[in-house]
């Protein structure tokens, strides 16, 4: 990865969880709209998450790792920063940043344009993707994850799951 990106996500990251804005309360919906995981007054404005699974991408499957940072806005959008790596013959790095999408629940849907970095070059995907939070215990859930990275050349598939720390 190339240290300049590495650079500017980490600052993307930084200010994203920046003391003030942790502390903005997120505008609420009315009443008898919210869902019952967003009606506490104490709800959780922050996400971390380990990521531990794979891709598939032109008939080769890798090992991958990755870690995501999701601040809310609102109870509907968020927005989020990513690092994957793919480990394997051909070690390969996404980062990126974007919004996560939450319609219903714990559903989340990802739109993220990212930056694919292999040994040789650096390639513009863009990540769709999906994941859904299970509750295990307090501030902890683990979301079984899909992603699609997309390039004009191939598509990769990552899927795994997600450990999630609400904060």
């Amino acid at each position: 990865m190339r240290p300049g990106c590495f650079l500017r996500l980490l600052s993307i990251l930084l200010l994203l969880n920046s003391p003030a804005l942790a502390q903005t309360p997120l505008p609420e919906a009315p009443s008898h709209t919210r869902h019952a995981a967003h009606v506490d007054s104490g709800e959780k404005h922050n996400d971390v998450a380990v990521f531990v699974g794979g891709t598939s991408s032109e008939e080769r499957q890798r090992f991958t790792l990755g870690i995501d940072y999701e601040r809310r806005l609102h109870k509907y959008l968020g927005v989020v920063g990513l690092i994957d790596v793919a480990f394997g013959n051909g070690t390969s790095a996404v980062a990126g940043a974007g919004l996560g999408i939450h319609p219903a629940g714990e559903l989340r849907i990802l739109l993220a344009p990212a930056a694919e970095i292999t040994d040789h070059e650096t390639v513009f995907v863009f990540r769709t993707g999906a994941s859904y939070a299970i509750h295990i215990k307090n501030d902890l859930a683990l979301a079984p994850t899909i992603n699609f990275d997309v390039n004009r050349e191939h598509t990769a598939v990552v899927y795994g799951f997600s450990l999630v720390k609400r904060f």
